[in-house]
């Protein structure tokens, strides 16, 4: 039986999903401003709750949501403008019907501009005084970087090994969950705070009914005359590959949350594919959109694990623990990558 596009007792509607530190915030404005549509997000402050610069920070965060929103309004009121201008420039032409279009739009417009726009930011503190975003505030600089530990040793059977050094990095899945967590819409747009949707892409939604059990329809990359959105033309099978780093949009009641235990840089959102993929997730591009990524400074955790100063135990830390996850897939849905039909469409080497 194929499930419908939302659940039962709900009204089909997306929600961006997304997380930043507070230095990344204006890069998630822009998100949200671009995306036009509900949004939640988790904000790492850095520091514990207790700790004597937590209100300046929550207030400085304040501070940011309020602008946000001033901005979201005024966005609102300019479409708003805009489409009672089109109408009215359609009346200088038409008949008195359009005349009631206009005046319609306007009513519409106006109570969409002056709607709160919805947004829902989730706090998540550090457990110690962290390096991402503590420097956002006026002569606060950023706390030195802990000296590297001695190399641990080998953990036991190949598992996953946790340390103190570990436990402080950027806790990018724990921020994932919380936002996710927090979203009520029926669908979630699961992307990274520093991209930027293309115009149009939430206009184009909802998507088509397809005929799988579960679905994952993504929003990977633009083509020239995608067409009408939301025709079925404009979505393509994508097969799932291993390292796959997909954002897209999937049914919130559906979609598996992140693993917590990936820290920092690497494989964090890999494992969340790979989840997906041995649960029988369907993946599909949506070819009319895409995505944009902004430039911006290589992250600390990003440095931690392959800058100059890199700790040479994070790689093999966080390999180690991608190697006992997808045995856990294993165990627990019998999945494993690649699966034994695209094994047998591999052609064999030629013998010599």
């Amino acid at each position: 039986m194929t499930p419908p596009l939302a659940a039962p007792g709900h009204h089909f509607d997306v929600e961006l999903v997304t997380q930043v530190s507070l230095d990344r915030w204006p890069r998630f404005a822009q998100q949200a401003l671009a995306w036009g549509g509900p949004a939640s997000v988790a904000v790492y402050l850095p520091c514990p709750p207790d700790h004597p610069l937590e209100p300046a920070y929550r207030d400085y965060l304040r501070r940011l949501v309020e602008d946000f929103r001033t901005a979201a309004l005024a966005q609102r009121s300019a479409a708003a403008a805009a489409a009672v201008a089109k109408e009215e420039a359609k009346a200088a032409c038409g008949s008195g019907s359009t005349w009631r279009g206009a005046a319609a739009a306007a009513g519409e417009g106006l109570a969409g501009a002056e709607a709160e726009p919805a947004l829902t930011v989730s706090v998540v503190h550090a457990g110690h005084w962290a390096t991402e975003g503590a420097a956002v505030l006026p002569g606060v600089a950023p706390p030195p970087p802990p000296p590297p530990p001695p190399p641990p040793p080998p953990p036991p059977d190949g598992l996953y090994d946790r340390s103190d050094m570990y436990d402080r990095l950027y806790p990018i899945n724990a921020l994932r969950n919380a936002a996710l967590r927090a979203a009520t819409r029926s669908h979630v747009f699961l992307v990274d705070g520093d991209f930027i949707p293309s115009s149009g892409l939430r206009a184009s939604l909802p998507v088509p009914s397809v005929d799988y059990g579960r679905w994952w329809e993504l929003a990977l990359q633009g083509s020239e005359g995608g067409g009408e959105g939301g025709s079925g033309k404009d979505w393509v099978e994508v097969p799932y590959h291993e390292y796959f780093e997909p954002y897209g949009i999937v049914r919130r009641d559906q979609v598996p949350e992140y693993d917590e235990r990936f820290r920092g840089y690497g494989l964090n959102k890999v494992q969340h594919a790979y989840h997906m993929a041995a649960k029988g997730f369907e993946f599909r591009l949506l070819t009319a959109h895409f995505c944009v990524t902004v430039p911006h400074a290589r992250s600390a955790s990003y440095r931690a694990a392959f800058g100059s100063a890199a700790d040479t135990t994070q790689r093999l830390r966080v390999e180690t623990l991608y190697d006992q996850f997808k045995g856990e897939m294993y165990d627990k849905y019998g999945y494993r990558y690649p699966p034994p039909t695209m094994m047998r469409a591999t052609p064999r080497a030629p013998r010599s």
